[in-house]
């Protein structure tokens, strides 16, 4: 799903009827905290924390049971970028991942396949 509008708390409702996911209080906060912003890379522990600063009492479990069903529902990617280290991605179109190298700054870059223009020379 690629989005380039942030979603309207009705469209979320009808993103997760649509995933055929039942409504639950902690499952429409997390999905607004997904579905509210343009597309983004994260993990279950970042979510965790921005969950906590925004004052919602969510386990850690419950956050990873639910990406999970977010991902079987195909509203989420899982990418799995070495053994341990999880990551989850909004943007569920095929696109390129581009990693930082340096550890203090572990980010991703996503690029629409579309946009590669590959050349042999």
């Amino acid at each position: 799903m690629v989005r380039n509008m942030v979603l309207t708390t009705s469209e979320i409702d009808k993103l997760l009827d649509n995933a055929k996911l039942r409504h639950t209080k902690q499952r429409a906060q997390l999905a607004k905290m997904l579905f509210k912003a343009e597309n983004r890379h994260f993990t279950a522990e970042q979510l965790h924390k921005e969950a906590r600063t925004a004052g919602h009492t969510i386990s850690l479990a419950t956050i990873y049971n639910t990406l999970h069903q977010f991902r079987s529902a195909g509203l989420l990617r899982q990418v799995i970028v070495e053994p341990g280290k999880v990551y989850f991605d909004t943007n569920t179109e095929p696109h390129l991942l581009c990693k930082s190298d340096d550890e203090a700054l572990y980010w991703y870059i996503s690029i629409p396949i579309q946009s590669l223009i590959i050349t042999f020379t």
